[in-house]
């Protein structure tokens, strides 16, 4: 990948799924969220936003999706995307930005690493929650129906359905999947979509009903384009992913590098890392 600014600049809008929103989402001091209750739930379910759980009980083989971003689909992707599920760990890694993902259900806990820098924060999937419930409680009414989904899914030409609000709409090719793949996927996509929105001021609602929809019918989409609305010209953002339902031998060395450097970086705080 080159490293000049315009690339970068062009990365960093495809990587937003939502810019430039009249909305500022509430972040909560670190006293604050030092004070939420602990999680009491059992570790193979999580309560996810949107009033659904998902069950880490169905028995699950190792599986990797690897995205591809693109801002022009007559040329090479800008981007991709890495995701490997394994041995109850979901681990995104994400090369061209040098940071990386680590879901760990089973201890309730996401881990984000920045390769450049060496450091680490770890994030309490409980707090994430509780957290991002309250900052959105804080929305007006005006603003809650402006971010969230408008009218039915609407189904396009060769099997696109699309849902959309007020600034944001999404439209994507799903494909069947392997139950417990889909629900995998789509808790992964839940914790990212929330982060995200806490940390990133990134409004959840729209991709949190998307991924909803996706498990509910055990579904992953094969395409995900988002288009962002309202300004002089739409911002296109095309996603496409690529299932590969094994790992190879380079996949768990990686996975083994990650473990590595889970041990190796400094740990920092929510404001340092993300600011």
């Amino acid at each position: 990948m080159t490293s000049s600014n315009f690339p970068l600049k062009r990365l960093t809008i495809a990587r937003q799924f939502v810019t430039h929103l009249a909305i500022m989402i509430c972040i909560l001091t670190v006293a604050e969220r030092a004070e939420a209750q602990p999680n009491t739930q059992p570790p193979s379910t999580i309560q996810l936003a949107g009033s659904r759980k998902v069950t880490n009980a169905l028995p699950l083989k190792d599986f990797q999706i690897r995205i591809d971003i693109y801002i022009d689909d007559t040329k090479p992707p800008i981007s991709s995307v890495q995701t490997i599920f394994s041995d109850g760990l979901t681990i995104e890694l994400d090369d061209f930005a040098g940071r990386h993902t680590v879901v760990d259900s089973a201890k309730g806990r996401i881990t984000l690493l920045d390769e450049r820098k060496r450091s680490l924060v770890h994030l309490d999937m409980q707090v994430i929650e509780t957290q991002l419930e309250k900052a959105l409680a804080l929305l007006t009414p005006q603003q809650q129906a402006a971010f969230a989904i408008q009218g039915l899914p609407e189904r396009e030409a060769d099997n696109f359905i699309s849902i959309s609000n007020k600034s944001i709409r999404y439209t994507f090719q799903p494909t069947t999947a392997k139950k417990e793949i889909a629900a995998s996927y789509g808790e992964f996509s839940d914790w990212v979509t929330r982060i995200n929105g806490l940390y990133r001021h990134v409004p959840p609602q729209l991709r949190l009903q998307l991924n909803k929809m996706l498990v509910d019918q055990s579904q992953l989409p094969t395409e995900l384009r988002r288009t962002i609305v309202g300004g002089n010209k739409p911002e296109v953002v095309i996603a496409r992913l690529n299932l590969t339902e094994s790992l190879s031998d380079l996949d768990r060395s990686r996975i083994a590098k990650i473990l590595t450097s889970m041990q190796e970086f400094k740990p920092t705080s929510e404001n340092e890392f993300f600011k």
